[in-house]
């Protein structure tokens, strides 16, 4: 079953020379014996239980198992399949129950997780531990705690079980009780190996082989034990363990260091909480920012400004004529009133006087307001129409104005008002402009009641408010017939240094630059704090690492790969990160929650909006600044030497 052909192992000594630990070996052990190995300490009793276990490959010679080289052997799987180690300072898990303990060495088995457990009870009633199974280790002795390494050691039910010193730490009574569970082991038909010191109790075993500085002094068959065979169903074994079984492994470590987690979920809720609010902050105010001014806008509106002599009428005329389009200057009227007959009238429109509430309209289909603002949607006409954007003898006025005066449509009256050119500052004398026809009546949800009519009739005011001289205006406006007219527009006036055009979507660029550039600059100062928590993470698992190198050892031990130990320990590091996105999600959700409620009351709108998709991302970034804060001590906790770690 088990054949040792010439089996040599040396270890290199830092001075550079070597030291024999296994000479010349030859043995065969077979199914179902118990075997005692003997001698003194450095004698290579476990240097030769860790080569027949696969966890030591650096040897000469041969070890055959069931007629197959260990050397040509997955080793991983070996251990897994057919090896159970047993040790004399039982490597238990102390945060895990004696139930867990043992589904530790199933979690690689192909049956449901009910399957597993049902199974790990029965073992541990085998042992004598039925009525202990939720209990943590630490509450239990030490004959107790062999026992249960004893139900670990045949979960996968091996044809091969190691003890090393397993009645070491025990009193002789309880030893007595361990050793009575071996006897029984062996007789199942199992080959069940003990290093001991424990001359008494090598006795007691069928064959006892004693070394003497790594060679074989004495191999002493004492007498043949009766094997008792039992059928067994054979066990079918998954290449690697589940996703699943990673992070419930890791929320079981997390649970245990609970308040280190804590401390990293802080630090990562903080990261996360920067990085939703940076995501979010200014996002409604901008929203609300676009959606005022493409409502309000003419995204076909343009203004070209002039530094040096400005505009006058013929300059707009001429753009108008060349393009096809209409056009204006920014213009505004102030203190508006009406004439009727013969006597003036104050509109009670607005307290203060030269103010842009009574910018001028352009009238028209599109309903817009100068060449950039549209008519606001709470402006509804209930009875005739908005002037015409070039008719300079029509005005609308509000239900409230029609009715405070008994004006109807079709009724003439005359505006009396100072006039403002706010573009060039020039200001004129009060002037009074008849022959209007009231084309229009609207009524106004907001309350506002301003006079609608055209940049004509702007512009005539002008003229009539400085005497009928020309004017020169510092920029003029119009609206083109489509996006390529725009830009036609722009690379004639663009490309002379005098003129600057300006569209209603450069505007909005504009405002998306500023807004982008607020959160870059935000998203750089998350970014130091996603930095800190990743290395805070990366820091804390390390020394995990080193705390539990046992855990990885025997981890190894019982067939887990390298693949397997990094993932657990990067689906931990995932999984705190994790913890943390949830907390600085709850957090920034609390303060956004907070923030709006204040702004919605100064106001009236949100200035942190935080989306679906903003947490969506906000959790992967956690999860993964978790991995990557893990990724290294994973790495070192896969390359962890199961020898030295459960020698020490």
């Amino acid at each position: 079953m088990l054949l040792l052909k010439k089996l040599n192992k040396s270890y290199q000594l830092p001075d550079g020379t070597t030291l024999p630990v296994l000479k010349d070996m030859d043995a065969t052990f077979q199914q179902g014996e118990l075997v005692a190995i003997l001698g003194k300490s450095g004698c290579g009793k476990s240097t030769l239980l860790n080569v027949l276990g696969g966890l030591d490959n650096e040897y000469d010679g041969e070890v055959i198992f069931d007629n197959q080289t260990l050397k040509s052997r997955n080793l991983d799987t070996y251990r897994l399949e057919d090896v159970g180690f047993i040790f004399q300072s039982f490597q238990l898990i102390p945060h895990l129950s004696l139930l867990d303990n043992v589904l530790l060495a199933f979690n690689k088995q192909k049956m449901s997780q009910n399957e597993k457990i049902s199974r790990a009870k029965a073992l541990l009633h085998d042992v004598g531990l039925g009525d202990y199974i939720n209990k943590k280790v630490t509450m239990l002795s030490g004959g107790q705690k062999q026992r249960v390494a004893i139900a670990r050691a045949l979960a996968n039910n091996p044809k091969i079980i190691l003890a090393d010193e397993p009645t070491g730490a025990l009193d002789s009574k309880t030893a007595d009780r361990v050793f009575e569970l071996l006897e029984a082991i062996a007789s199942s038909g199992k080959l069940v190996l003990i290093v001991t010191h424990n001359k008494e109790l090598a006795k007691r075993c069928d064959r006892i082989v004693e070394l003497n500085y790594g060679v074989i002094q004495e191999d002493l068959h004492i007498h043949e034990r009766t094997v008792q065979q039992s059928i067994e169903a054979s066990i079918q074994f998954k290449q690697r363990i589940s996703y699943g079984q990673s992070v419930i492994l890791g929320l079981k470590n997390i649970r245990y260091r609970l308040g280190r987690t804590i401390f990293l979920s802080i630090a990562a809720a903080i990261a996360i909480a920067s990085v939703v609010l940076t995501l979010s902050l200014g996002g409604a105010v901008q929203s609300n920012i676009r959606d005022s001014f493409i409502n309000g806008a003419d995204l076909l509106a343009f203004d070209i400004s002039s530094t040096n002599d400005g505009f006058d009428i013929s300059d707009r005329e001429e753009l108008a004529k060349k393009y096809n389009i209409r056009t204006g200057f920014k213009l505004a009227i102030a203190d508006p009133n009406v004439i009727i007959d013969g006597k003036a009238e104050a509109l009670p429109i607005a307290e203060n006087q030269n103010t842009l509430n009574f910018a001028s309209f352009f009238g028209g289909d599109t309903k817009t307001i100068s060449p950039f603002l549209k008519i606001p949607a709470s402006y509804v006409f209930v009875s005739g129409s908005v002037p015409q954007w070039d008719d300079e003898k029509s005005i609308a006025i509000s239900e409230k104005i029609a009715s405070d005066f008994g004006l109807a449509i079709g009724d003439q009256v005359t505006l009396s008002g100072l006039y403002i050119n706010p573009i060039a500052s020039l200001k004129g004398d009060v002037v009074n402009y008849d022959g209007l026809t009231i084309t229009g009546i609207y009524t106004d949800e907001n309350g506002t009641q301003p006079i609608i009519f055209s940049d004509r009739l702007s512009e005539s005011l002008a003229q009539e408010s400085l005497g009928g001289t020309n004017l020169t205006f510092a920029s003029m406006s119009g609206v083109a017939k489509d996006e390529a007219q725009i830009q036609t527009i722009i690379d004639e006036y663009g490309a002379n240094e005098e003129y600057r055009v300006i569209t209603s979507a450069t505007t909005l660029q504009t405002v998306d630059t500023i807004f982008a550039t607020i959160r870059i600059v935000l998203t750089a100062i998350a970014s130091i704090s996603l930095l800190v928590a990743g290395a805070m993470i990366g820091i804390v698992m390390f020394v995990n690492v080193v705390e539990r190198k046992k855990e990885i050892g025997l981890l190894k031990a019982i067939g887990y790969t390298k693949t397997e130990i990094r993932r657990i320990f990067f689906t931990e590091a995932s999984v705190t990160g994790l913890v943390g996105g949830l907390a600085g999600v709850s957090v920034s959700g609390g303060i956004a929650l907070l923030a709006n409620n204040i702004s919605q009351q100064l106001y009236e709108l949100n200035i942190i909006d935080i989306t679906t998709v903003t947490i969506v991302v906000a959790l992967m970034i956690a999860v993964v600044i978790g991995g990557i804060g893990g990724l290294f001590p994973a790495i070192q906790a896969s390359k962890v030497d199961p020898i030295d770690s459960l020698r020490n």
